[in-house]
């Protein structure tokens, strides 16, 4: 803790320098006491903050290799306490940041990988819908799992994602209806709908009708996240970096109504003479 409090102070160097040592620290004593579990995880999660310094260094292949330690020692403390929730969510953790550095590096297969490895685990727990903070991380991998199968353009992947991610995000915000976080995931997970929809209204293949229903849909979805941050703003749940997104969810949302519009009139207006008689040759002629 006092590592991350040099480098909250802007003290990187001393930072690392205490994390490097409490590292140390913790090995020595998981190694002379390797039966006890607590301090081999304290050893495992010290490379979560040496991984998060590398990170923002830049160097990436320095921040895989803490975050991969990481995920070894967690997942060997996991089989060892099977339905331990916090060695559980540790697991998860370690496959979520994992999937950030691979997604910095480009590799946004491995990254997906990682995503969907970090909510299977968390599915494995028996009553895992008993834990609020395992659900969160749960949709949080989600919500990054369906970002990375959208910039592979696998949108019918994303779909499947946003199936169980929204629904479960309702469900896990009427648990939790205080939990600031957990609200917030469900605005955004409305906002990812928003975003499939508009990107289905922007494919060029489909016919001018259903682009037009996923542009209302786009709508629709982002009137759901104005209508959740603005509730979390009247219940004082709203974070103070959110408090200009209102503003911006009404301008998205007057936007692709506008693209409603303009496809409505364009499903309204008269075939052009050429297209028409280029339709009929394709048909066979006219009839």
């Amino acid at each position: 803790r006092l590592a991350e409090m040099m480098v909250e102070r802007g003290d990187r160097e001393r930072g690392r320098a205490l994390a490097m040592r409490a590292n140390e620290l913790a090995d020595r004593a998981a190694a002379a006491h390797p039966r006890d579990v607590w301090l081999r995880r304290d050893a495992a999660v010290g490379h979560t903050t040496l991984g998060q310094l590398a990170m923002e260094d830049g160097d990436l292949d320095e921040a895989l290799e803490h975050y991969g330690r990481f995920l070894e020692a967690s997942e060997r403390l996991a089989q060892a306490m099977p339905g331990t929730v916090l060695l559980t969510r540790d697991v998860a953790i370690a496959h979520q940041r994992i999937g950030m550095v691979r997604d910095a590096l480009g590799d946004k297969e491995g990254a997906a990988a990682a995503y969907r490895a970090a909510i299977d685990a968390i599915e494995s727990v028996d009553n895992a819908w008993g834990e609020v903070e395992l659900q969160s991380s749960r949709l949080s991998n989600g919500v990054k799992l369906f970002e990375v199968q959208v910039r592979l353009a696998r949108l019918d992947d994303a779909k499947g994602t946003l199936a169980w991610l929204v629904p479960d995000a309702a469900r896990l915000a009427e648990t939790a209806p205080d939990h600031a976080e957990v609200v917030r995931t469900l605005g955004v997970a409305h906002y990812k709908r928003a975003e499939w929809h508009g990107a289905m209204s922007r494919d060029e293949s489909l016919g001018v009708e259903k682009r037009r229903w996923h542009a209302r849909e786009a709508a629709a979805a982002l009137a759901e996240v104005l209508a959740t941050f603005l509730a979390m703003e009247e219940r004082g749940l709203l974070h103070p970096a959110d408090a200009g997104v209102a503003d911006e969810i009404r301008g998205e949302i007057e936007t692709w109504e506008r693209e409603a519009r303009l496809l409505s009139e364009r499903a309204r207006a008269p075939e052009p003479a050429s297209e028409c008689r280029d339709r009929r040759r394709s048909d066979g002629g006219v009839r």
